[in-house]
């Protein structure tokens, strides 16, 4: 028997392509609130966005069916009781899809992380313009730390970065109008946040030119060695 799938909100029709030709039953619907519980019984996995709510009455409802696991595409994970859910054995799996949109030629974003426990890890690629990527290993006890790599990412020669969890990441643009998108492991948590100076000496970046645009929480962000309260550790699972 096919797995089968419930998308509620709404999915891009390639994806939906990709999921039936892959040998999943899709089905696209809509459930009010009372209707859901039920209505999942009858599937292995839904894929929802902000306007579909599971919490404890729909999971209730979903006992002993063949419901395995929530998959939340978006922001946020405020719509799905997530403890209720795994409690009664049902998987959650949340997908965090972000965009950037930078005007101006030289515009730099960055050095940027998230800590424990909220880190992520983030796939990045570049779909207008062009971009110079960087990741810096900020992994106390690593043999690279404060190293960094960079590579050059445009919509044309279509390459992608992966940043891992434990590693500041920052880029700068190198045409104007240019556009990001990435997706992230985890879902951004504002109390996590951090950011370590783009020209931070002991890291030393080679930018290829000086940045036009920086924010003032940017500009102003401390060194590497002021960051005492990085809690990334080399060599332990998710840090």
């Amino acid at each position: 028997m096919s797995k089968k799938i419930l998308v509620t909100d709404g999915m891009d029709a390639a994806a939906v392509a990709k999921l039936r030709k892959d040998g999943y039953e899709v089905v696209e619907q809509f459930y009010e609130p009372d209707a859901l519980g039920g209505a999942l019984r009858d599937f292995d996995a839904v894929i929802v966005r902000s306007a579909t709510k599971i919490k404890q009455p729909q999971i209730d409802a979903a006992k002993g069916g063949r419901l395995k696991l929530i998959i939340r595409a978006g922001v946020g994970v405020d719509n799905i009781d997530v403890k209720y859910a795994e409690a009664a054995g049902i998987q959650v799996e949340f997908v965090q899809d972000n965009q950037s949109f930078s005007a101006e030629k030289g515009t730099l974003r960055g050095l940027h992380y998230q800590l424990n426990p909220m880190c992520q890890a983030k796939l990045l690629r570049c779909t207008r313009g062009e971009i110079f990527d960087v990741a810096v290993d900020i992994r106390r006890g690593s043999p690279q730390y404060a190293q960094w790599m960079g590579v050059r990412i445009s919509a044309e020669n279509k390459k992608q970065l992966f940043v891992p969890r434990g590693f500041a990441h920052g880029f700068i643009t190198l045409a104007d109008d240019t556009e990001v998108q990435y997706k992230a492991d985890n879902y951004y948590a504002p109390e996590c946040d951090g950011n370590i100076r783009w020209n931070d000496p002991a890291i030393g970046i080679e930018w290829g030119m000086e940045p036009t645009v920086l924010s003032e929480k940017d500009r102003r962000a401390p060194l590497l060695s002021e960051r005492s309260e990085l809690n990334f550790v080399y060599g332990e699972m998710g840090r």
